[in-house]
């Protein structure tokens, strides 16, 4: 939970990256017991995704427990969620596994 809360801010630096990666591999550490315990971890993946966005990266996206769940036609946004249809606002989101820009 601290590790994922030291994260911050997320911006392109490897300085970030490293949190990032740090927090990821102390949550992959723990036991299936303990992740449940992690109250924050949808946090760490709203990060590694959005690091990915800045990266140009972004080919999936993860539910909060971080198992992919895109599908070739769903749309989801930054946070994992699936949306109902294509989105009506402006903003970046995932699309047939890739990152879209709408406008």
């Amino acid at each position: 939970v601290e590790k994922i809360a030291a994260i911050g801010e997320v911006v392109n630096t490897s300085e970030c990256k490293a949190l990032i990666d740090a927090a990821r591999e102390a949550y992959e550490a723990l036991t299936a017991t303990q992740k449940e315990l992690v109250s924050n971890v949808a946090d760490l993946i709203a990060a590694e995704e959005a690091y990915e966005v800045m990266q140009g990266n972004a080919t999936a996206v993860r539910n909060t427990k971080g198992v992919v769940v895109s599908e070739s036609e769903a749309w989801y946004d930054l946070g994992g969620r699936r949306l109902t249809g294509a989105p009506r606002k402006a903003g970046v989101y995932i699309h047939n596994g890739k990152k879209q820009i709408v406008k």
